[in-house]
């Protein structure tokens, strides 16, 4: 309402301004037109010069009032909106992993353990192992040995299988019937070249290596008067 009311005030003053202007060219240019002409004068007979009219020049007009403040164009300021960006770490979510449901009427066999028998044919005879002196004409005390037979359920000797002995660094084989000394089936080994407390083990084979007798293990006695040790193997009657 203000601003309407200054602008009203400053065009009243503005069209004051050039009424008044233009009053005051039309009074000159009246006096101008109205006003007499003068008989020349004369100097000595001489036509004096005539005087120039001095005519004002014509004022501009000023307007007086009060200064417009230019009206802008207001700029419209965008209001941004904040973007959110979430802190913190989010757990990534567990997938549960199914679990198969048993079914409880279905019952899961139970394996039969299958108990694998050696079918040995010969055993230690009385479980029993005896010690006694080498002779000196088969090396005395400058040997220790490990001998003995192979009898059937008759007590008869086994000729032609294969007796493996076994030690710390030491593997030798003979054959039931190459020491007669001891019967029929008799066999040898010589496992040092002195009495010793080392510790054998002794089995039976047949020719193709497969075992037929359970390992006996036999420890030496490191003594000139038990350097010889003697196993007797006789066929399982049962078997």
């Amino acid at each position: 309402m203000a601003s309407r009311t200054a602008d009203t005030l400053y065009n009243v003053i503005s069209i004051g301004m050039v009424v008044l202007t233009a009053v005051a060219c039309l009074v000159i240019a009246g006096v101008a037109v109205f006003a007499p002409t003068p008989e020349p004068a004369t100097v000595g007979g001489i036509i004096a010069e005539e005087p120039t009219l001095f005519v004002p020049p014509s004022p501009s007009p000023t307007l007086v009032g009060p200064t417009r403040e230019p009206t802008g164009t207001p700029t419209a300021t965008a209001t941004s909106t904040p973007t959110i960006t979430p802190t913190g770490t989010l757990d990534p979510t567990e997938t549960p992993t199914p679990t198969p449901e048993e079914d409880e009427d279905e019952e899961t066999p139970t394996p039969t353990a299958t108990a694998t028998v050696e079918a040995f044919v010969y055993e230690l005879e009385d479980d029993s192992i005896d010690y006694d002196e080498n002779p000196a004409d088969n090396g005395g005390c400058d040997a220790a040995l490990i001998a003995g037979t192979l009898l059937d359920a008759d007590g008869d000797g086994v000729v032609g299988l294969i007796i493996r002995v076994t030690g710390t660094g030491f593997e030798e084989t003979t054959t039931t019937g190459t020491a007669t000394a001891y019967g029929d089936s008799g066999w040898e080994v010589e496992v040092d070249d002195e009495p010793t407390n080392e510790t054998f083990s002794v089995q039976v084979e047949e020719e193709d290596g497969t075992p037929v007798s359970d390992v006996v293990e036999v420890e030496m006695i490191n003594d000139c008067q038990e350097n010889r040790a003697i196993l007797v193997f006789r066929e399982i009657e049962d078997s």
